[in-house]
C-alpha cells in the first residue's frame, strides 16, 4: 500500500509541475524591515485571471512558479496596503530573483488622526456566521482542528466533539461539498488549516426543505470550509510518527497518523490513516484506555456542472479498557431512599465499517435528482466484571455481590434515499418527491453469571445465583414516501401541500438458556417464559398545509400538521403459552411556525416551533417481564402511546461592523405530551425493582443562552462570555406514586484572548451551579458547584522554537458517595521546532510533549432522572510523555 501511495503521489506531483515555468523569489517585509510571515503572493494576468499563488514563510521569504508570459504579482497581508509588481516578457525569459518588497501600513491620515483598518474575526451575513481565518498565522502542520481551537465561541472537547456556541457540529463541508460528512472529527484532522479562507457556520435544512424552499424546522449545524482560491488545485500531505511512555506504569504510547489530499477545483481525493493509543478523539474518548486503528478514503468527482458524485468509506477498530464507579440514590418517597454503588471493569473490542455515496444530477434548470446510500457494519465484543452493593435509607446492606458478563454481536444497516424536484413552467411552482428505505439486521449473544448475597438487618441470609445465556436476533425494515407541491400565489407568496407516509416493521427474537451444572453433552436448558418473540409494525402519516411569505424585512411560514400513528404489536413464546396482539391509533395536531426578521444584513431575529412524534420501542412495548437481571426486572407496556414533543426557539443574533462585536441570545422552551417515562416498583426490604414504562404529562423545560464577543479597542485582546441556564422538570412514577424532579442550572464561561503570530494565550473562567428539587429530603446531594479555570498559551522563542502549554484547574463540589468531590490540576506542555522547511521538500517538525504532568486527571459526571440522582466516575488515561516527528508537504502549482 505504501509503495502504491508513493507512486501515486509522485505521478500527480509531476503532472502538476511538469510545465515550462520559471521561478520568482523574494522577501516580504514591513517598513521596519521586519519579516512578514503569511503574506499572500498571487500571480495574475492583465485581466486579473489567477495563475498561481503562495505565502511567505517565517523569514518573509517566498518562491513562486510562473508560466512564461507577462503577469502581475499581487502581494497582500492583513493590515497592510496591497503591493503590485509587473513581471514583463523581457525579464520572464529567465528565473528572476525579486528585491525585498516592503508593505506599507493600511492607514488613512484624516486631519492628523490615524485610522487603521483591521478585519473582524467573525460576523453575521444573513443566517450565516462567518469566521475570517486570515487573521491567524498557522504552521504547515496545523490542521483544521487546530484552526477551530483559535476561533471565538468554538470548542473542541476532550472527546473530539466540535461545538459552536454550545451546539454540536454534525458534519463538515469543503466549498459546500461533503467531506467525511458523518465524521466531523476525522474531517477536521485530515485537512491543513492554512488553506481555509473562511469558516461558515450554517443551520442547514433537510434535503427536502432545500428543494422545496419551505423550512419545516429539521435542521443541523454544519461547518463549511471555504478554500482559498490559490489553494483549490494542489497536493497536501502529512505524516506523523511518535512514541512515548506512561509516567507510572511504563506503558508504551504511540501515534502513527497520515493523510494525503489531492484537490483540483471541485474534485477531491483524500486518504487518512491513523493508529494510536493516546485517546486523541475520532473514534475514542478521553475516558478509559483506548487503542484505535482507522483508515478513511474519500473521492469527490464533478463529472460536469450537472452531475456530481461524493463517496467515502471508513474502517475503525477500537480496543478499550475502562473502570467505572457509580453511585445512585433512588428516591422512593419524601422520607425514604435506596442507595446503590458499583465498581465495573470493562474490556471492549469494536470493529466498524461505514461507507456512503451521494450523487447530484441536474440535467437542466427544472429538474434535480439527489440519491444517497449509506452502509454501516459493526462487530462488537465486550467483557464486564462488576462488584455491586445496595443499601436502604439507614445504610443497612440489602445485598452485595459480583457479576461477570460477556457480549458478542454483529449489526448492519443500509439506508437509501432518493429526492427529486421538478420546477414547473410557472416561477415558484415546484413538485417534489422523496423516497427513503432502511434495512437493519443484527444478532447478539450474551453469557452472564450473578452471585448475589442477600442480607436482613445487616445479617447474611443466603446466596442468589444466576447463570444464563441469551441469543438475540433483530431485524427491521422501513420505507418512507414524501410528496410536496408548492404553488405561487404571488411573486413572494406561496402555498405548500405535503404528505409523508412511513411504514416500519421490526422483529426481535430472544432465546434464554439456563446453564445447568450437571455434566452432559448439552448443558443448556431453554427457558420458554424468558424467550419471547416480539414484532412491531407502525404506519405513520403526516398531512401538512403551509403558507409562506417573503418580505423585504420579514419572512414567515405558518401552517398545520396532522400526525396519525397506527401501530400493531405482537408477542409470542416458543411453547405458545402466551400471546399478545395490541393495536393502537393516535392522532396529533400541531402548528407550523417559522418567522425570520432582518433588522439589517447583520442582525436577525427568528422564531421557530417544532412538533415531533416519537413511537415507543419494541422493548418498551413487550408484553412480558424480563427477569434476566435479578435486581432489575423489565416489564413492557403494550398500551404505550407515542410521545409528542413541542419545542419553541426564539433567537436574536448579529454582529457590529464598527465594534467587530458579535452576540447571540436565545430562549428555548419544550413540553412533551404523553412522555414515555420509566415507572419503578421497588421493594425497600430487598432492593429488588421492576421497571416498566408509562405515558405521563407534565415534563417541560425552559432554557436561555446569551453569548457575546468583542475585541478590546484596537488591541490584540478579545473577550467573550457565554451564559446559559434554565429549568428542567421531569415527572415519573415510583411504587405507583408520582415522582417529580426539578433541576435548575446556571453555567457561566468567561474567556479573555490575546493573539499575535508569535504569542497567543487564552484564559477562561468557568462556573456551573445545579440545584435539584424533588421529593427527597436529602441535603447533601441536591446542590452541586463546579468551578474551573483554563489557560492555554503558545510562544515563539528565538531559533523558531515554539513553546506551548495548557493548565486546567477544576473543582467539583456537592457530589456524594464513593465518587466523592473531585479536584483537578491538569498541566500539559509541548515544545516544537522545524527541522527543515523548503517549498519543494516540505516541512519537518520535531515535537516533544508531556500530558497531565501533575497526574490529576479525573472524569466525573452526573445524570438526573425523575426519581434518581446518579454520579459516575470513569477511569482516564495516565500521564505520559511523547516525542513526535511531523512531515508536511503542500504543493499548489
Amino acid at each position: 500500500m505504501k509503495y502504491l501511495l508513493s507512486i501515486l503521489f509522485f505521478i500527480i506531483t509531476f503532472s502538476l509541475s511538469a510545465q515550462e515555468a520559471v521561478s520568482v523569489a523574494g522577501f516580504i517585509k514591513d517598513k521596519n524591515s521586519d519579516a512578514i510571515e503569511g503574506a499572500a503572493i498571487r500571480a495574475l494576468t492583465a485581466d486579473s485571471v489567477f495563475l498561481s499563488g503562495t505565502t511567505s514563510d517565517a523569514g518573509g521569504y517566498f518562491i513562486l512558479m510562473l508560466p512564461r508570459k507577462k503577469c502581475i504579482l499581487e502581494i497582500s497581508y492583513l493590515g497592510y496596503q496591497k503591493s503590485y509588481r509587473t513581471i514583463s516578457a523581457d525579464t520572464i525569459c529567465k528565473n528572476l530573483l525579486e528585491d525585498t518588497i516592503k508593505l506599507q501600513d493600511e492607514s488613512i491620515n484624516l486631519a492628523e488622526v490615524m485610522v487603521t483598518g483591521k478585519a473582524a474575526a467573525m460576523q453575521m451575513k444573513g443566517d450565516t456566521l462567518e469566521y475570517n481565518t486570515g487573521i491567524y498565522a498557522l504552521s504547515d502542520q496545523a490542521s483544521v482542528r487546530d484552526l477551530l481551537k483559535l476561533l471565538p465561541n468554538v470548542t473542541v472537547t476532550e472527546h473530539g466533539q466540535i461545538l459552536v456556541q454550545g451546539k454540536p457540529v454534525s458534519k463538515i463541508l469543503v466549498d459546500g461539498k461533503d467531506f467525511f460528512s458523518n465524521n466531523p472529527e476525522m474531517a477536521s484532522k485530515s485537512l491543513p488549516g492554512k488553506i481555509v479562507d473562511k469558516v461558515q457556520v450554517i443551520d442547514q435544512s433537510s434535503e427536502v426543505d432545500r428543494l422545496t424552499g419551505f423550512d419545516n424546522g429539521d435542521k443541523e449545524t454544519v461547518l463549511n470550509l471555504s478554500v482559498k482560491e490559490e489553494n483549490k488545485v494542489g497536493v497536501m500531505a502529512q505524516a506523523a510518527v511518535g512514541g512515548g511512555r506512561d509516567i507510572n506504569d511504563n506503558k508504551t504510547r504511540y501515534e502513527q497518523n497520515a493523510y494525503i489530499n489531492l484537490l483540483k477545483r471541485q474534485d477531491m481525493f483524500s486518504l487518512m490513516l491513523r493508529n494510536d493509543n493516546t485517546n486523541s478523539g475520532t473514534g475514542s474518548s478521553q475516558t478509559g484506555d483506548n487503542s484505535v486503528g482507522q483508515i478513511g478514503l474519500l473521492i469527490n468527482k464533478e463529472f460536469s456542472n450537472r452531475f456530481n458524485v461524493y463517496s467515502n468509506v471508513t474502517y475503525t477498530s477500537i480496543k478499550s479498557v475502562e473502570n467505572m464507579l457509580t453511585d445512585q440514590e433512588t428516591i422512593l418517597s419524601s422520607e425514604s431512599s435506596l442507595f446503590d454503588s458499583s465498581n465495573r471493569l470493562s474490556d471492549t473490542k469494536n470493529k466498524i465499517l461505514d461507507a456512503g455515496i451521494r450523487t447530484e444530477w441536474t440535467p437542466n434548470g427544472k429538474n434535480t435528482l439527489i440519491t444517497q446510500a449509506y452502509l454501516n457494519y459493526s462487530k462488537k465484543n465486550r467483557w464486564d466484571n462488576e462488584l455491586f452493593n445496595s443499601y436502604n435509607g439507614l445504610r443497612d446492606t440489602l445485598y452485595n455481590g459480583h457479576s461477570a458478563t460477556e457480549k458478542n454481536g454483529n449489526n448492519y444497516s443500509l439506508n437509501i434515499s432518493i429526492d427529486y424536484a421538478h420546477r414547473l413552467k410557472k416561477k415558484g411552482r415546484v413538485f417534489s418527491t422523496s423516497l427513503y428505505g432502511i434495512i437493519n439486521q443484527g444478532d447478539a449473544r450474551e453469557s452472564y453469571s450473578w452471585n448475589r448475597r442477600m442480607y436482613d438487618n445487616n445479617v447474611y441470609q443466603y446466596d442468589s445465583l444466576v447463570n444464563q445465556r441469551t441469543v438475540n436476533e433483530n431485524s427491521g425494515k422501513q420505507i418512507k414516501l414524501g410528496l410536496s407541491y408548492v404553488e405561487p400565489i404571488t411573486e413572494k407568496r406561496f402555498m405548500q401541500i405535503a404528505y409523508t407516509a412511513r411504514l416500519s416493521g421490526d422483529h426481535v427474537g430472544k432465546n434464554t438458556y439456563k446453564v445447568r451444572e450437571d455434566i452432559s453433552s448439552d448443558n443448556l436448558q431453554l427457558l420458554s417464559s424468558q424467550s419471547p418473540g416480539t414484532s412491531q409494525s407502525i404506519f405513520n402519516q403526516r398531512f401538512t398545509l403551509n403558507y409562506k411569505s417573503l418580505g423585504e424585512k420579514t419572512d414567515y411560514t405558518m401552517g398545520m400538521n396532522v400526525d396519525i400513528d397506527d401501530s400493531e404489536n405482537k408477542t409470542r413464546f416458543p411453547d405458545d403459552s402466551f400471546r399478545s396482539n395490541v393495536n393502537q391509533k393516535v392522532t396529533n395536531y400541531s402548528p407550523v411556525l417559522n418567522i425570520k426578521h432582518r433588522f439589517n444584513k447583520s442582525n436577525t431575529l427568528t422564531l421557530d416551533y417544532m412538533g415531533t412524534m416519537t413511537s415507543p420501542t419494541g422493548t418498551q412495548l413487550q408484553d412480558y417481564t424480563d427477569i434476566s437481571d435479578p435486581t432489575n426486572s423489565i416489564k413492557g407496556n403494550p398500551d404505550l402511546k407515542p410521545q409528542f414533543a413541542n419545542d419553541v426557539v426564539l433567537n436574536l443574533s448579529g454582529s457590529n461592523s464598527k465594534t467587530q462585536g458579535f452576540y447571540d441570545v436565545g430562549l428555548f422552551g419544550g413540553y412533551t405530551a404523553n412522555a414515555i417515562q420509566s415507572s419503578y416498583n421497588i421493594n425497600p426490604e430487598t432492593g429488588n425493582r421492576t421497571t416498566s414504562y408509562k405515558n405521563v404529562n407534565g415534563n417541560w423545560n425552559a432554557q436561555f443562552r446569551c453569548i457575546y464577543y468583542t475585541p478590546i479597542n484596537e488591541t490584540n485582546f478579545t473577550i467573550s462570555n457565554g451564559l446559559r441556564g434554565g429549568y428542567d422538570r421531569k415527572k415519573g412514577l415510583v411504587n405507583d406514586e408520582v415522582s417529580v424532579m426539578g433541576s435548575f442550572t446556571i453555567d457561566e464561561n468567561l474567556v479573555l484572548r490575546y493573539y499575535t503570530p508569535d504569542f497567543y494565550f487564552n484564559i477562561q473562567g468557568l462556573f456551573k451551579y445545579v440545584i435539584l428539587k424533588g421529593q427527597g429530603q436529602s441535603t447533601d446531594n441536591m446542590e452541586t458547584r463546579d468551578w474551573g479555570t483554563e489557560l492555554n498559551a503558545s510562544y515563539l522563542l528565538p531559533y523558531k522554537i515554539r513553546l506551548s502549554s495548557s493548565f486546567r484547574w477544576s473543582l467539583k463540589k456537592g457530589y456524594s458517595g464513593e465518587t466523592g468531590n473531585i479536584r483537578e490540576n491538569i498541566l500539559d506542555v509541548a515544545i516544537e521546532r522545524d527541522c527543515f522547511s523548503k517549498k519543494y521538500y516540505g516541512t519537518g517538525t520535531i515535537q516533544i510533549s508531556a500530558f497531565d504532568l501533575l497526574q490529576s486527571r479525573r472524569d466525573l459526571s452526573r445524570n438526573v432522572g425523575a426519581s434518581y440522582i446518579q454520579n459516575t466516575r470513569t477511569s482516564t488515561m495516565g500521564s505520559y510523555f511523547m516525542c513526535r516527528f511531523v512531515y508536511s508537504f503542500n504543493f499548489f502549482p
